[in-house]
């Protein structure tokens, strides 16, 4: 791989780890290291079957298309099948606990002052995004207007 390519592997799945253990639990790792270094081989099968020199370098095409296979479809794979075994899927983890536990003293509240206390927190607004999501399909937050909660 190119320094480039290594550095792009190495930061899209820190940014996957960070998101998807705020999101779900931290049994997810595992999952994700694992999908690190698939995206990995992935990469460098596809260069050598390109390739017919004794040195290698991993295309942009095969590291692109390496990253997309590996996060847009083996990740939710992996994740669903993670969520099956472990059936925890409806309990929090420790970051989604810290973040009810500010839900728990509101009213009501806008998403505005949640995303201050998640930021507080070391969550990202995509994962608030998501988190969100997941406390409404747990039924744990009621959506009553554009960029308004109320808790249940």
């Amino acid at each position: 791989m190119t320094k480039e390519q290594g550095v792009k592997l190495d930061n899209t799945f820190e940014d996957l780890l960070r998101h998807n253990t705020a999101l779900y639990d931290e049994n997810i790792s595992g999952t994700v290291y694992r999908l690190g270094l698939m995206c990995f081989k992935i990469a460098m099968t596809l260069s050598a079957l390109r390739f017919n020199k004794t040195e290698i370098t991993c295309s942009d095409e095969d590291f692109e298309t390496a990253l997309f296979l590996v996060k847009d479809i083996y990740l939710a794979h992996g994740i669903n099948m993670l969520n099956k075994i472990t059936k925890s899927y409806k309990t929090l983890n420790s970051t989604q606990t810290a973040l009810y536990d500010w839900i728990k003293k509101q009213d009501a509240f806008k998403r505005s002052e949640i995303a201050k206390e998640a930021n507080l927190l070391g969550i990202k607004d995509r994962t608030l995004s998501d988190i969100l999501k997941r406390f409404l399909s747990l039924e744990l937050i009621k959506k009553v207007k554009q960029g308004v909660y109320i808790k249940r």
